[in-house]
């Protein structure tokens, strides 16, 4: 779904100053309030293609930012070590936690993405990085 929003919307705004595309893994969550580390784990395999082909699209595109990051963790997952060729894994709740995540950044305006950061500040950093103060105040998607 990312790549067909990605075609689009470069089409789509060829005469504009930009789109800005939210693409959520929302099954990592799911998998991780259920528990389920396998789900879970393939879940973040889709991710991680998904991840790959937003970082093809902003190599080819030099006025791309790409950001990633969560909303929250969920579900506590400890990594406890390996036993037998299997990972040991404990889940400390199947609710939201205030573990902090990563946040990551590729493209024009990625350094102002580094280091610990309150995901509230993200959106303050992606206004910055488009200068959304002097972006033109039209609908390009007609």
């Amino acid at each position: 779904m990312t790549n067909i929003a990605l075609e689009f919307l470069s089409l789509k705004s060829k005469e504009c100053s930009g789109f800005f595309l939210m693409s959520e893994g929302s099954q990592i969550d799911w998998a991780a309030h259920d528990n389920n580390s396998a789900k879970m784990i393939e879940e973040f395999r889709d991710f991680d293609q998904t991840i790959q082909n937003a970082i093809n699209f902003v190599s080819n595109n030099g006025e791309t930012l790409l950001v990633i990051t969560a909303d929250h963790e969920t579900g506590g997952l400890q990594i406890l070590g390996q036993d037998n060729g299997k990972v040991k894994v404990q889940w400390g709740t199947g609710r939201h936690t205030g573990i902090p995540v990563g946040v990551y950044a590729y493209g024009p305006g990625a350094d102002a993405f580094t280091g610990v950061m309150d995901n509230t500040d993200i959106f303050t950093k992606i206004l910055d990085a488009v200068d959304y103060s002097n972006l033109s105040n039209s609908n390009c998607l007609n």
